[in-house]
C-alpha cells in the first residue's frame, strides 16, 4: 500500500513530464515560478485495524494550478490548456495515462484520477502586488494492501 511521502513522489514524477511547469511537492514560501502546480493532501480514509487485510486507504490530493494573473485573458487561456481533457499541458491526459502513477511492486495497486475541478478564478499571492489566477483540481487516489 503506498503511503503519503510514495504518492507525492509519484505525482511529482507524472506532472513534472509537462513542459514549463514547475511542479511542487511542498508550498513554497514565496511566490512560485509560474505557471505551477501545487500538490496538496488534502484529506485521507485510512483503513480499519480489521481491514487492513487487503484494506483501502483514500487519499484526496488537491492540485492547484497557477499562472500569473498580470493579463487575464492571457492567463484564462493559459490555465485552460492545463485544464483540459487532451493536449501537451493537460493534467487531467497525465492521469488518466498513468493511473497507477508509476508505482511497482507492492504499491502498483494504486490508481489515481482527477474528479472535479474547484476555485477557478483570481487568487491572492504572499505578495500583495502580484496577482495568481488559478483552479484546483481534486485527485482521488485509491491504494490497497
Amino acid at each position: 500500500m503506498a503511503g503519503l511521502a510514495e504518492l507525492r513522489t509519484a505525482l511529482y514524477g507524472v506532472l513534472s513530464t509537462i513542459d514549463d511547469l514547475s511542479v511542487y511537492v511542498t508550498t513554497p514560501e514565496t511566490n512560485p515560478n509560474y505557471p505551477a502546480l501545487l500538490i496538496q493532501p488534502a484529506t485521507a480514509t485510512f483503513t480499519s485495524v480489521l481491514a487492513r487485510q487487503g484494506g483501502q486507504d483514500v487519499y484526496e490530493f488537491d492540485l492547484v494550478i497557477l499562472v500569473s494573473g498580470a493579463d487575464l485573458e492571457v492567463a484564462q487561456e493559459a490555465l485552460d490548456t492545463y485544464l483540459a481533457l487532451s493536449g501537451p499541458n493537460s493534467v487531467r491526459q497525465r492521469i488518466n495515462e498513468n493511473p497507477k502513477l508509476g508505482l511497482v511492486g507492492d504499491l502498483s495497486r494504486t490508481t489515481a484520477r482527477i474528479e472535479r475541478m474547484e476555485s477557478y478564478g483570481i487568487t491572492q499571492s504572499r505578495d500583495p502586488e502580484i496577482r495568481d489566477f488559478g483552479a484546483v483540481l481534486r485527485l482521488i487516489v485509491r491504494t490497497t494492501g
